[in-house]
């Protein structure tokens, strides 16, 4: 045994030679800590959701040492409530894993939270023999989900016997319609955060039924006592009241810390804006994920499906379910492999319409058991080929910083550009359900070669874009929105900058597995020293080509950009090279001319970008 628990073990005795039926008295305590300086141990931090100095709750009902907050006043203040008299039964109840903690630290095995009725309630109602992180994916049109949602599932069996799972979320309801202010309040201000527990099932429900999102689940590598700790730590902060934004205390950061105050393991990969990607990443690093399962939506496994059939047959097979019948006999004697993807495709899209609610429940499963009995009369032993799931913990990092050349109007400059979350259209999207882009806190400027001058090129605080390509079972709608600082041409076609809050809804057709085709129509409003409207309706293609390259065209009409009164188009090309697993080469090249043909400007650009 080290000097050190040594010391803390003699201590403990001290105390218990004091008063056997009572915890360590604080002055003692107070000392053990010191001496073995619990305020720097990291899971202490992790418990506190301390970055660095700076807390991330600051709740005065759950750090004790506000408005003087540091790790060490905070242990202090904490050891004089778990230990210092009448009220530290109670103090107990409201810091249970705090307790828990400094018991373990302080080798003492008295940890009896039975008094507690909220600690009792919980671990009755929601036991935790395994412990789960779950990721929803990307819903880019809910802006409090656009990079997903990470929440965590308790799974055990009650003391009746019935085994019961529950989710346990961090999230915030956004319910303003003014998306600038809801931008603003996600990203500055904050928006009340909520901490909830409720039947896993509720949750499937929502994400899958109704919202459409596949849901990666991950059970992790816990021991007893770290899922006790966590279910303690749950408890305090059940009682407590956050604020939730988007880029620094969402659902990915409170799960961290929460996974980091079980495993402080965790630390160690630290993410300097979190994602729940990234979190996901990091538990994989540390070697917390066991092998996932995956809860399937019906969209999802429709697109998949039907890419399978031609768009005629495709047609064919929905008129089939909507009028409640099965694959044609000829198809079913001669074309055996096709019928059973038919039939695939079918169950599909009967699940897909009950969950949308444009069938009854009654109704589907009629149908469905008119497909079973399909399944034992001509598919017995036939099995599904697995949905090629690409595993969120194995996708492309978050973040990304680029730099390179610009050409533009005859001088030369260097292109920096900084992205902390999260990536473009022109990276690497076959983790998403669709072609999209979603940039927050992108800012982009260019040097020129001596260094002698510097110029914003571009600040976006939110941009987002989707090109969700339509099928003839779930249609689909594509667009894009953006609010920042960017670059318009005037009159002469010269470069200004305005403040732009610009939107636009259009479809996407993909036309070949590897091409896609998309319309927009699309405008906005800006300011450059007083307010104006502008149209920017856009069309292109973007291809995926061999070995992880890509490329896109678009042709855009820009109609009083910049408040000139004028049109202009812009063609604009850009290929994508992936050069190993983070870095990427991108070129670039844009034309502006005016619709009379008597101006035109030219620019061009490559840089190279690295993910992480």
């Amino acid at each position: 045994m080290h000097a050190r628990q040594v010391l803390l073990g003699l201590l403990v005795a001290t105390a218990a030679a004091v008063s056997r039926a009572a915890a360590p008295e604080a002055a003692l305590v107070h000392a053990a800590a010191d001496q073995a300086r619990l305020h720097e141990d990291p899971q202490w931090a992790a418990l506190l959701h301390v970055d660095g100095t700076r807390p991330a709750i600051p709740d005065p009902g759950f750090l004790l040492s506000q408005p003087h907050f540091s790790p060490s006043a905070e242990l202090h203040a904490t050891i004089d409530v778990l230990y210092g008299g009448e009220g530290a039964l109670a103090a107990r109840c409201r810091f249970p894993a705090r307790f828990l903690w400094l018991q373990a630290r302080l080798s003492d095995g008295n940890a009896d939270l039975d008094h507690c009725q909220d600690w009792v309630d919980f671990r009755t109602r929601a036991p935790a023999e395994t412990v789960s992180l779950v990721f929803a994916s990307e819903h880019l049109s809910q802006p409090a989900s656009m990079l997903g949602h990470l929440f965590l599932r308790l799974e055990g069996q009650r003391t009746d016997g019935q085994r019961v799972a529950h989710a346990l979320s961090f999230y915030t309801d956004p319910v303003s319609f003014n998306i600038p202010k809801l931008v603003y309040d996600g990203l500055v201000g904050g928006m009340a955060g909520y901490f909830s527990l409720s039947p896993f099932e509720r949750e499937v429900a929502l994400y899958v039924g109704e919202e459409q999102r596949n849901l990666w689940i991950y059970p992790l590598k816990l021991d007893a006592t770290q899922r006790t700790l966590f279910q303690a730590h749950a408890i305090e902060l059940k009682q407590t009241r956050f604020r939730y934004l988007f880029q620094s205390h969402n659902c990915a950061t409170l799960v961290w810390q929460m996974l980091a105050a079980a495993q402080p393991a965790l630390l160690a990969h630290r993410q300097a804006w979190t994602t729940p990607k990234d979190v996901l990443r990091s538990a994989d690093a540390a070697g917390l994920l066991d092998t996932p399962t995956t809860l399937t939506a019906s969209r999802w496994a429709l697109r998949l499906l039907a890419d399978g059939l031609p768009s005629l047959e495709a047609i064919q097979v929905r008129q089939m379910v909507l009028n409640d019948h099965l694959p044609a006999p000829e198809t079913l004697s001669r074309q055996p492999e096709r019928a059973f993807l038919q039939r695939q495709l079918a169950g599909a899209y009967n699940r897909y319409l009950v969950d949308q609610g444009q069938r009854r429940a009654e109704h589907g499963v009629a149908y469905a058991a008119q497909l079973d009995t399909l399944d034992a009369l001509r598919f017995s032993g036939w099995q599904a080929r697995s949905a090629p799931h690409r595993d969120p913990a194995q996708s492309p990092p978050d973040s990304q910083w680029s730099a390179g050349w610009l050409w533009r109007d005859g001088h030369h400059w260097t292109q920096w550009r900084w992205l902390p979350t999260s990536h473009g259209l022109e990276d690497d999207n076959r983790s998403y359900f669709s072609e999209n882009s979603l940039q927050l806190m992108d800012l982009s400027l260019l040097v020129a070669p001596r260094g002698d001058a510097v110029r914003l090129e571009r600040a976006t605080l939110y941009s987002v874009a989707s090109l969700l390509p339509r099928d003839v079972f779930t249609g689909g709608l594509s667009g894009r929105m953006r609010i920042g600082i960017d670059q318009q041409p005037d009159r002469d076609l010269r470069a200004r900058h305005a403040m732009l809050v610009d939107g636009a809804l259009g479809a996407t057709w993909r036309v070949q597995t590897d091409i896609d085709v998309f319309a927009l129509a699309g405008g906005g409003l800006g300011w450059r020293g007083g307010a104006y409207v502008f149209g920017a309706p856009q069309v292109g293609m973007l291809v995926r080509e061999v070995g992880g390259m890509k490329s896109s065209a678009t042709l855009t009409a820009l109609v009083n950009a910049a408040g000139s009164g004028q049109q202009a188009w812009e063609a604009r090309w850009t290929q994508s090279v992936p050069l190993g697993a983070t870095w990427a080469a991108v070129a670039e090249w844009s034309r502006l001319w005016q619709g009379n043909g008597k101006a035109a400007r030219e620019a061009w650009a490559v840089h190279v970008k690295k993910v992480f």
